[in-house]
């Protein structure tokens, strides 16, 4: 836990910067740099304790943090206050004479001129991704194709095919061609599917796979599920996931043992039904792949890997 919430705190102390002023964040560190060497003692220990209060909400999503304007969300409140911290410190700043009140009023300068800046690239960048989006929706909606290429998260196909679904009783037939780090977990049968809607998906890694060498229990009572995988100690244990047989869109990593709630993902009573398969990557550069499982949420059952 320490050390997830240390990672977390360097991520927020790398991408806040980001956050606020993009390629300028230079400008993050000597604002800062400023406001503490200009400010009052007795303000100091205020604004600490202020600070940690505001960051025990976002403690939970800090090691999710990437430069990514869709998970600025996360921090928002705290670059409000940031924002507000240096303006009541130009304000007070400035009621003071010398050094000071020109530091003060080149800061501001600096800031109003920095956000207006990234605030532009930022509105071109929407611009771009809002393109992006659209154009990859129409070809997954309208191509009829059996398959295309992923441009965009899987997530974002899982959440299409379901508004049209469940909005307008339009089913979408078309798959996603997965990410290249997923292609080598398809299975045969898909593999020669894509191939012949035109996609190359040759298996390019020359990793060793080893089937039958994960060994464990998988636990399913109605959302939850629970797992107690081995034998190995060491490295590291995913799990690949999808709609469909033999085509994995998703790859999380999880520890040995673990426990993972399920929200209802269907507004009426259907169950959650996806395939799986658990991955294990040793220390010594081979995988151990198991059998690909049938999944349905709510249930009550147990699958055992051997």
């Amino acid at each position: 836990t320490v050390r997830k919430i240390t990672a977390g705190i360097y991520n927020l102390l790398v991408n806040m910067p980001q956050f606020l002023f993009g390629h300028y964040s230079f400008i993050f560190w000597i604002i800062l740099s400023a406001m503490i060497i200009t400010a009052q003692r007795r303000n100091l220990v205020k604004t600490g304790m202020i600070i940690i209060v505001l960051l025990l909400p976002v403690l939970p999503v800090l090691t999710m943090l990437v430069l990514d304007h869709a998970i600025a969300r996360y921090v928002f409140h705290l670059s409000v206050f940031l924002i507000f911290t240096g303006i009541v410190w130009g304000s007070e700043t400035m009621k003071q004479r010398g050094w000071k009140r020109i530091l003060a009023v080149s800061m501001l300068i600096t800031v109003s001129v920095f956000f207006v800046i990234e605030d532009n690239e930022i509105k071109h960048r929407l611009s771009r991704d809002n393109i992006a989006w659209k154009e990859t929706k129409e070809e997954f909606l309208y191509s009829g194709n059996e398959y295309i290429k992923a441009r965009q998260p899987a997530w974002f196909y899982d959440g299409l095919r379901d508004i049209q679904e469940y909005s307008y009783g339009r089913k979408i037939r078309t798959k996603i061609v997965p990410e290249d780090n997923l292609i080598r977990y398809m299975s045969e049968d898909r593999r020669q599917e894509i191939q012949s809607s035109g996609y190359n998906v040759a298996v390019k890694n020359g990793t060793e796979t080893r089937k039958d060498v994960i060994r464990g229990t998988i636990r399913f009572d109605a959302y939850t599920m629970q797992w107690d995988l081995g034998p190995y100690d060491t490295g590291r244990y995913f799990i690949l996931k999808g709609r469909h047989p033999g085509l994995y869109d998703y790859m999380t990593p999880v520890k040995k043992k673990g426990r993972y709630l399920f929200g209802k993902y269907y507004p009426d009573k259907r169950p959650d039904v996806f395939f799986m398969k658990v991955v294990y990557k040793s220390p010594e550069g081979w995988e151990g792949i198991s059998d690909e499982y049938r999944i349905e949420a709510p249930g009550v059952y147990s699958i055992e890997l051997k």
